[in-house]
C-alpha cells in the first residue's frame, strides 16, 4: 500500500506531479453502505410493499383529515331552515342592504325592478345569489360577499323570487330577459 502512495503518474500539469492515491477507506465504505441501502429500500418499499410510499401515506393522511373535517362539519351544520324562515330572513337583509337602490317593495329606484319576470343576469336562485355576492361593475351593483354570509345571500335570493308578480306602485319598466319559472 505504501508503494502506491509514492508512485508518480507519468503526467504533470504546470509542474505539479500527480501521485497515484487511492480512494479513502471511509469513502469506499460510505459508497457500499449507500448501495446496500438503495437495494434494501427498493426491495422493501417497491417490490415487497412492507411500508407505504410517500404518495400512499399522503392519501391516507388526507382521507383521515377529510373524515375529521366532515365530523366537525356534521356537528356544526346549520339546522334545516324552512323556506318561509329563509324568505323572512332575506326580507330583513333586503331592507337593510338592498332597498336603497331597488326600493322598499322591489319596484326599482336606482336599480332595476325586481318584481317582474325580467332579469338582467338570470332569475334562478344561483344567478341571483351570484350577482348579489359578486356584484356587477357595468350595472353599478356592489359586491356583498364580504358583508353577507353565503347562506344569507341565498335567503335574499329566495326573497327576491318571492317578490315576483307583486306589482307595487311606481314600478320601473322591465329590464333584461324574460325568465319563466318551472
Amino acid at each position: 500500500m505504501s508503494r502506491d502512495k509514492n508512485e508518480l503518474l507519468d503526467h504533470d500539469y504546470d509542474g505539479i506531479q500527480e501521485l497515484n492515491n487511492g480512494v479513502p477507506f471511509w469513502l469506499s465504505w460510505m459508497w457500499w453502505i449507500s448501495v446496500v441501502f438503495a437495494v434494501l429500500y427498493f426491495l422493501l418499499y417497491h417490490v415487497l410493499g412492507v411500508w407505504d410510499l410517500q404518495e400512499a401515506e399522503f392519501q391516507a393522511e388526507m382521507s383521515e383529515a377529510k373524515a375529521k373535517v366532515e365530523a366537525v362539519a356534521s356537528k356544526t351544520a346549520a339546522p334545516e331552515v324552512s323556506i318561509e324562515d329563509m324568505i323572512a330572513k332575506g326580507a330583513v337583509i333586503y331592507e337593510d342592504e338592498c332597498s336603497a337602490c331597488h326600493g322598499d317593495s322591489g319596484e326599482g329606484d336606482v336599480g332595476p325592478n325586481l318584481t317582474d319576470k325580467y332579469w338582467i343576469f338570470g332569475g334562478s336562485v344561483e344567478n341571483i345569489s351570484k350577482i348579489v355576492a359578486d356584484g356587477s361593475s357595468e350595472e353599478g351593483m356592489p359586491s356583498y360577499k364580504k358583508e353577507i354570509r353565503p347562506a344569507d345571500i341565498k335567503a335574499v335570493a329566495n326573497y327576491l323570487i318571492s317578490l315576483e308578480g307583486s306589482k307595487p306602485e311606481d314600478a320601473k319598466e322591465a329590464e333584461g330577459e324574460l325568465f319563466e319559472r318551472k
